[in-house]
C-alpha cells in the first residue's frame, strides 16, 4: 500500500469515526438507526436515547482512537508529528481506557451506593475526561503555531484553537461556521468545567441519595455505633456500619458544591465525549492539508 492509499484510508477511517459520534449526538437518536432496535425496551424517549448513548459510545471512542492514531503516524514533518502524538493522540488514548472505567463502575440501572474507592474512581474519570478535551484542542492549536509563518509572531502560550482572534491569525477560518454552532459547548467544557478542576472547586459525584426516613435512620445507627464502642461491642459496631452503607440508593447526578447546582452524570459525559470526538475530526480535517494528509499532497 503506497502513501496517498493510507491517506486514503485514514480519512475514510475518520469519516466514519465522525458519522459514529454524529449518530450518538443527543438531538440525533431519534433519527438513528438504533432506535427501532431499542424501542420495546424503553418506553421514554429520554431513557431510550441515554440507554442508545451508553451502549454504543465506547464503541465510537475506540473507531475515534485508531482513527486519530492512524492519521497522526502518516505525519511526516517530526515536529508536529510528536506534537499530535503526545498532545492528541494519547490524550484520546485516555479518554477511551478512562470512559471504560466509566462505564465499569456508572450504569443507568445501577442503585447501589458507590463506595470511597468509587467515588474517587469516578472524579477522576470526569478530570481526565475534560482535560484532555481540552489539551488535544492545544495540541492542534500549537501545531498551527508550529507551521505558520514566523513574521506572525505567534506564541504556543497563546495559541487557544477556541479564539476566534488566534484563529483568524492563522488562517483557520475555513469552518469558522462550525465554532460559531458549537461555541456555548466549547465554553462549557473548557471554563465551566475543565478550569473548575484546575483552578476552582471542582464537581463532585455523590455516593448516594437518602430519603428522610434513610436520612433519620442513619443518625440512629451513629448513635448505636458510639453505644456500641463504649462498651466495647465491636461485632455490633461492624454491623450497624454495614447497614448505613446499605442505605440510600445512587442518583448518577454531577454536583458543584460551590453554586449548589447539579447535573445528570451519565447522559453528560457520554454526549459530552461523543460531541467532542464529531468535533474534533471536524477540525482535525481542516489541519490535514496543512500537515500533509490530503491526497492532493
Amino acid at each position: 500500500m503506497d502513501r496517498y492509499e493510507r491517506i486514503r484510508l485514514a480519512e475514510n477511517r475518520r469519516a466514519a469515526a465522525r458519522y459514529s459520534a454524529k449518530e450518538l449526538l443527543w438531538e440525533n437518536l431519534e433519527r438513528n438507526n438504533l432506535w427501532e432496535f431499542f424501542r420495546y425496551e424503553f418506553e421514554e424517549p429520554d431513557r431510550r436515547k441515554a440507554q442508545i448513548q451508553f451502549d454504543n459510545y465506547l464503541s465510537a471512542l475506540q473507531d475515534f482512537f485508531t482513527s486519530i492514531s492512524y492519521s497522526i503516524n502518516l505525519v511526516e514533518h517530526q515536529e508536529i508529528h510528536q506534537i499530535l502524538q503526545f498532545g492528541a493522540g494519547r490524550r484520546i488514548s485516555s479518554l477511551f481506557r478512562t470512559a471504560a472505567t466509566f462505564s465499569h463502575i456508572v450504569s443507568h440501572d445501577r442503585t447501589e451506593p458507590l463506595n470511597q474507592e468509587e467515588v474517587r474512581e469516578v472524579s477522576d474519570c470526569l478530570l481526565l475526561f475534560y482535560v484532555h478535551m481540552v489539551g488535544a484542542l492545544d495540541a492542534i492549536a500549537i501545531s498551527l503555531v508550529r507551521l505558520s509563518d514566523a513574521s506572525l509572531g505567534l506564541a504556543e502560550r497563546n495559541a487557544d484553537i477556541l479564539q476566534k482572534n488566534f484563529r483568524k491569525k492563522i488562517g483557520f477560518d475555513s469552518i469558522e461556521e462550525l465554532f460559531e454552532e458549537n461555541d456555548a459547548w466549547f465554553f462549557r467544557i473548557k471554563d465551566d468545567l475543565r478550569n473548575r478542576f484546575v483552578h476552582r472547586v471542582p464537581p463532585y459525584v455523590p455516593p448516594s441519595v437518602m430519603s428522610e426516613a434513610e436520612t433519620q435512620r442513619f443518625h440512629e445507627l451513629e448513635e448505636k455505633i458510639w453505644d456500641a464502642m463504649k462498651n466495647q461491642r465491636f461485632d455490633d459496631v461492624d454491623a450497624y456500619r454495614a447497614e448505613q452503607k446499605a442505605l440510600g440508593r445512587f442518583s448518577a447526578v454531577i454536583s458543584f458544591i460551590d453554586t449548589s447546582t447539579v447535573m445528570p452524570l451519565i447522559t453528560t459525559v457520554t454526549d459530552d465525549l461523543m460531541r467532542f470526538q464529531y468535533l474534533y475530526l471536524s477540525i482535525f480535517e481542516a489541519l490535514a492539508p496543512r500537515v500533509g494528509l490530503t491526497e492532493q499532497d
